[in-house]
């Protein structure tokens, strides 16, 4: 797993180095070694330290040459607690309401989960497909839900003026798969899973990521 490197230039409180809480297993100081803490301060690292990432080995590179854009101050709109910390951590950066742009920082703790889960997943036996963000409305007509699933369902229409939405679930898609490929019971057991972005127009996104109208 990759670590963070860190060597201490001033005296500061404790849990300065939690930012990375989820990007390293531990922080080495001149003065010996800390745990990292999962909750603490998001300060100006900046300031503090020399740090190096290392990566399979071959990536370096000093947090002066980083992007990590910190806040001072929590901005008015965090609500709970992870949502301040991944703000002032430059973790992540709202674009709209619901909304937000993975920095850094935040896309290497993503990548890390995500990995977890596929491995999780082939443990189980469980094979990964990938299908598109968009959909045409003409399967969720033949389930039902395309009237019925309401306001948070974003539809559109493609240049040929067939009506299309942004996936919110991908239960008829996967189901439609299924369908055209397994014939027998001797095709079964089978589970097909995927990783993949999804929107749903929430009438009211809040608590950062774990409320959002756009998700992975």
């Amino acid at each position: 797993m990759p670590g963070i490197w860190a060597k201490e230039k001033q005296s500061h409180g404790p849990g300065c180095a939690s930012l990375f809480f989820l990007s390293c297993k531990n922080i080495r100081f001149a003065g010996g070694r800390r745990t990292v803490s999962l909750l603490g301060p998001a300060l100006s690292l900046r300031r503090f330290f020399e740090l190096k990432i290392h990566q399979k080995g071959r990536l370096r590179m000093r947090l002066s040459r980083y992007f990590l854009p910190v806040l001072k101050e929590t901005p008015s709109e965090a609500q709970i607690v992870s949502h301040r910390y991944m703000l002032r951590a430059g973790m992540i950066k709202q674009a709209s309401a619901g909304i937000y742009s993975w920095l850094p920082l935040g896309l290497r703790v993503l990548k890390k989960i995500e990995t977890i889960v596929h491995e999780e997943q082939a443990r189980a036996g469980h094979i990964q497909i990938l299908m598109p963000t968009l959909q045409s409305a003409d399967l969720w007509r033949q389930s039902g839900r395309y009237d019925g699933y309401g306001a948070e369902m974003l539809r559109m229409k493609d240049r040929h003026g067939r009506d299309m939405l942004y996936t919110p679930t991908a239960e008829e898609m996967v189901t439609d798969i299924f369908r055209a490929h397994v014939s027998s019971h001797k095709d079964l057991p089978l589970t097909l899973y995927q990783i993949q972005w999804k929107f749903r127009d929430e009438i009211r996104p809040r608590f950062g990521i774990m409320r959002g109208r756009e998700f992975f």
